[in-house]
């Protein structure tokens, strides 16, 4: 994908103005989502990016399926537009085809300054946080009086991630050390009892399947093992290199403070 394919919606100067990244898989742009991008782009003095997703493209093989995918595509757009237009905002979309983190991390590369993302319903959040360089936003519907959308946003880095790291990093501790302690027993079993074994062997019949049955199950407990301790090896290289951290923690806050100061001239 290329800048090109980016369909304008007015004067091609929009694209110094800073972007809001609002995402979707299917031709349709849910009601709170084209409501929070729009209020969020006013306030912040953004222009919004309207992605359409084609997540499955082979279910769009027939020309009449394409023609209902783009028709529904100009229907939100316009709906968009018409919403964005009193206040101002300037509004573009492109529509792609793959995965969702993919497609992100891509137009985060392709277009300039790229404030943060909003996802529709539908979207996976861990798939969109994978390929995404900058803050996600998540639109939830609320149906109480007075309420028409709530937001959550979620950066790769902060106190949840580290959470999550430490929990799978003792997951990975406790099952290293439990199929490594199975590992020994039946090593143990095998150099201490060979004669047992070989006798039970010797027996034949049902006592041969149940002796094959027990080898494969050793054979399991050691690959299980094996996995664990690469496992655990993985997340220890992974978290050696830590010095850089604090570096994406000061660009992201510094990119919070830039937005809260927008949202104070805005207003």
């Amino acid at each position: 994908m290329t800048t090109e394919q980016i369909q304008t919606g007015g004067s091609s100067s929009a694209s110094s103005i800073p972007a809001i990244l609002v995402v979707t898989r299917n031709g349709k742009l849910s009601e709170p989502v084209m409501e929070y991008g729009v209020n969020v782009a006013a306030r912040l003095g953004c222009r919004l990016l309207i992605v359409f997703v084609n997540t499955l493209p082979l279910l769009l093989d027939s020309v009449e399926k394409q023609q209902q995918f783009s028709a529904s595509i100009e229907q939100s757009v316009a709906r968009i537009r018409a919403k964005a237009k009193p206040r101002n905002i300037h509004v573009d979309y492109v529509q792609d085809t793959g995965r969702i983190n993919k497609v992100i991390n891509n137009l985060c590369h392709i277009v300039k300054r790229v404030e943060f993302v909003v996802i529709d319903k539908g979207i996976n959040l861990e798939n969109a946080l994978s390929g995404s360089p900058v803050p996600v936003f998540n639109v939830l519907s609320v149906n109480r009086a007075g309420a028409g959308y709530k937001t959550g946003s979620h950066l790769k880095t902060g106190k949840n991630s580290q959470d999550g790291e430490k929990r799978s990093r003792m997951c990975a501790w406790l099952q290293t050390a439990f199929f490594g302690a199975l590992t020994i027993a039946a090593y143990g079993a095998i150099i201490k009892y060979p004669e047992a074994i070989s006798t039970f062997w010797n027996k034949g019949r049902l006592h041969s399947f149940l002796l094959i049955g027990s080898a494969c199950l050793f054979f399991i407990i050691q690959i299980r093992f094996a996995k664990s301790l690469s496992s655990l090896l993985r997340s220890g290289i992974q978290d050696a290199p830590d010095q850089s951290e604090p570096k994406k923690e000061s660009r992201i806050s510094s990119n919070k403070g830039t937005m809260k100061q927008r949202s104070t001239t805005a207003r």
